[in-house]
């Protein structure tokens, strides 16, 4: 899978809540209620703290032999059971693209 652009890094974070300003071509902050801003990373911690607790489904995270990082989200819509694979050498960013494609396949 490939690089996310940041407009699509925003778009996620804004779609779990987050108020998100851009600061730079490659930088995003958080910004909260009372006004403080801080860095906000497409990183696991980050993933985990705010995208995955949402999820109403299972997550699988795994290494394939390659190296790579497989994440499978298994949920239910429609009385059907869905699955939404992504694989990356960073664990983030499979993380991120596997959360991305059920959020599509919802809307």
């Amino acid at each position: 899978m490939k690089e996310p652009t940041e407009a699509q890094v925003k778009e996620f974070w804004e779609g779990f809540g987050l108020k998100v300003i851009q600061v730079a071509d490659d930088h995003l902050m958080l910004k909260n209620e009372k006004g403080h801003t801080s860095w906000i990373n497409l990183d696991l911690n980050n993933l985990f703290r705010y995208a995955v607790p949402k999820i109403d489904g299972s997550i699988l995270l795994s290494t394939y032999h390659t190296g790579e990082w497989l994440v499978v989200i298994e949920y239910y819509a429609k009385d059907d059971t869905r699955k939404c694979v992504s694989h990356h050498l960073d664990p983030a960013l499979a993380l991120f693209w596997a959360i991305t494609e059920a959020i599509n396949e919802r809307i």
